[in-house]
């Protein structure tokens, strides 16, 4: 597969755009509400080891700060802003983790420590619509957190995390003499653009960097498709705390170090897949929109032959000194036996042998391409030589191992390719439930396989038609050898009617997120059978909710029907009535017009009250029996009495 510049492939829908704050937002106000950290203690400062990936911060615990901590005033436009100011000693970069997100009909934005905007807006429930979002990063030991919006409107949120990034001190894996600029190669100028420096909060509470790359794909629908390793990487809450940096490179050959900050910025991504060493060490993300100017890696499933000419490019080592670099070597033979790493045994030569000769791969160049003689992808970056303490890369022989391209291939094919789409299969295309007197019949759970084409983990969702129909799962995981099991139950409480029901329970592939890969959802049938030997009612009120009106020369103030309904075949009495907790047992007859509901019949009633207006859920309760049965019986109507609306709306 060739490379191409994302323009080809976008159409330029898809470029990087620059968020503008608002000028009423130009001023912080005051007096500000302050979050304030000490300087990193000696247990937050130890590294977490993670392979060939370099640890550049820390995650710092917060008590969850929410937006009653925030300091409000008024712009001159009238909305309200909210601000809390966040500081970290000793930090070179923080960003926070918002929780249980929600803007309202405002934007919450980001501001340095001097008030400029590197962030935002943030609207709705945030980037991914679950409210769980990590921010984009501002440099220094400070940032604000503001939100902005009409004074009739508020934020729901929680700041429960800082990500910390330390300042990087020279040591032996800063980037060495020995590196070479790929500013001076320019005929790897395309291939150059289509990597990136990146840095992410990790599970582990650890925050490292790292580089990956665009592939292009043959699919007629474009994503921007993003490379990189496993042991970087590996879960979805991991790639949505990505930063990716973009252009972070030598403006000509040995031009001065440019500024990382200056570079294109984007923030967080999609999994689609990841495995760990056994598989080759890759994770395939699909990026929220490609950066403006960027281009496509081709790849090629062949490996290079032993001793053919081989190119890394990549960012190694910690900032402020890791822009994009090239190192040239060639293919060396596969290594014998195996390794054990991250709890499992694999293949040595799962990986392709990198024989440097000139440059040098580091920690941080992990995810990183090598690219054959036709600049295609053939591997992706997993491990390497690390030197002793106080030593040298450019010191030690340059070796590196890069997952194979030709192992990693079949399983994200389906990514790359114009393939067919995997088939969903279900065992049993109807179900068929039974329910008596609210109590669900044998057999109440009733299992259906769901299998795939696929050879390739996919994620599946599964929705209902009905509330009635409940499935044991709503979300999984399902491959061709590993199908997966789920148990349909009718739910009681969702059936309080006598009758036959029918509905359909989907499942389908996703969430999917790739502008491709359609896969007809498979249905399967449901139909429930509800059956009662005691009465069934229902109350209802007309209109709901009630509004008040001026009150009459009768003194009241609402009027509203009452509709009671008998739904299972049985004539029954009606023996008590409160209305808002008070008992009119005693006027039923005056009220409904009669104490009697036939079976299967119904009551309308008009009802005036003198009630208190308000917002509250206010009830109306009926109760009786069945004077052929002596059966009991309750319904409930739930409703708000609302005030009179002022005059003229």
């Amino acid at each position: 597969m060739p490379g191409a510049p994302v323009s080809e492939k976008a159409g330029g829908t898809r470029q990087a755009q620059a968020a503008a704050a608002p000028a009423a937002l130009a001023a912080p106000p005051a007096e500000r509400s302050a979050l304030r950290l000490n300087i990193l203690s000696a247990k937050e400062q130890a590294l977490k080891p993670r392979g060939f990936a370099r640890q550049s911060g820390v995650v710092r615990a917060v008590d969850g700060l929410d937006p009653a901590k925030l300091d409000w005033t008024v712009l001159a436009d009238g909305r309200q802003d909210g601000r809390l100011l966040v500081e970290s000693a000793g930090a070179v970069k923080l960003r926070v983790h918002f929780a249980n997100f929600d803007a309202g009909q405002g934007e919450v934005w980001l501001r340095r420590g001097d008030g400029t905007v590197a962030g935002g807006p943030y609207t709705g429930k945030g980037p991914y619509g679950d409210g769980d979002f990590w921010s984009d990063p501002a440099e220094g030991a400070e940032l604000q957190v503001e939100w902005v919006g009409e004074q009739d409107d508020q934020p729901a949120f929680r700041i429960d995390r800082v990500s910390h990034q330390w300042p990087m001190a020279a040591s032996s894996d800063d980037p060495m003499y020995c590196q070479l600029d790929v500013s001076c190669y320019s005929e790897f100028s395309n291939a150059a653009k289509a990597v990136a420096n990146l840095d992410f909060v990790a599970d582990d509470g650890g925050v490292y960097i790292c580089s990956g790359e665009l592939v292009n794909s043959k699919r007629s629908a474009f994503a921007p498709l993003f490379l990189t390793a496993n042991h970087c990487m590996s879960t979805e809450t991991e790639v949505r705390s990505m930063v990716t940096y973009w252009n972070y490179q030598t403006s000509k050959c040995e031009a001065p170090v440019p500024d990382r900050a200056a570079s294109t910025q984007i923030s967080g991504g999609t999994m689609l897949l990841s495995y760990a060493a056994i598989g080759g060490d890759f994770t395939l993300i699909q990026l929220p929109k490609a950066p403006a100017g960027a281009y496509l890696l081709g790849w090629s499933a062949t490996d290079p032959a032993v001793g053919s000419k081989v190119t890394a490019i990549h960012h190694p080592g910690p900032p402020p000194n890791n822009w994009k670099r090239i190192a040239f070597g060639t293919r060396d033979s596969d290594q014998k036996g195996a390794m054990y790493l991250d709890s499992q045994l694999f293949p040595l030569d799962n990986f392709l042998q990198f024989a440097e000769t000139g440059g040098r791969v580091q920690q941080g160049s992990s995810g990183s391409p090598l690219l054959n003689e036709n600049q295609q992808v053939v591997g992706v970056l997993s491990y390497g030589l690390i030197p002793a303490d106080g030593g040298s890369y450019c010191d030690i022989p340059g070796a590196s191992a890069y997952g194979k391209f030709s192992l990693i291939y079949p399983t994200i094919r389906e990514f790359l390719e114009e393939v067919p789409a995997p088939a969903l299969k279900a065992s049993k295309a109807k179900l068929s439930f039974a329910v008596a007197d609210g109590v669900a019949q044998e057999p109440s759970r009733q299992s259906v396989v769901i299998t795939t084409d696929s050879a390739t983990p996919r994620g599946f969702q599964i929705s209902t038609g009905a509330p009635w129909l409940t499935p044991s799962v709503w979300t999984g995981t399902v491959s061709a050898d590993q199908p997966v099991t789920v148990e349909f139950m009718a739910a009681p409480p969702a059936l309080p009617v006598p009758g036959t029901f029918s509905t359909t329970a989907t499942v389908a592939m996703g969430p999917v997120t790739v502008a491709s890969l359609p896969v007809t959802p498979v249905s399967v049938a449901a139909t429930v059978t509800v059956t009662s030997r005691k009465p069934v009612v229902t109350a209802a009120v007309l209109p709901n909710p009630v509004v008040a009106h001026t009150p009459g020369r009768d003194g009241t103030n609402f009027e509203f029907q009452l509709k009671v309904e008998e739904k299972a075949g049985f004539a029954v009495r009606i023996s008590s009535l409160k209305i808002d907790g008070v008992i009119y047992s005693d006027h039923i007859k005056d009220l409904l017009g009669s104490t009697d509901l036939a079976a299967n019949g119904s009551i309308q009633a008009t009802i005036k009250a003198n009630l208190q207006p308000s917002q509250a859920d206010r009830y109306i309760e009926l109760s009786g029996f069945s004077p052929a049965t002596g059966a009991r019986w309750s319904a409930k109507a739930t409703t708000k009495f609302l005030p009179l609306p002022p005059a003229g709306e």
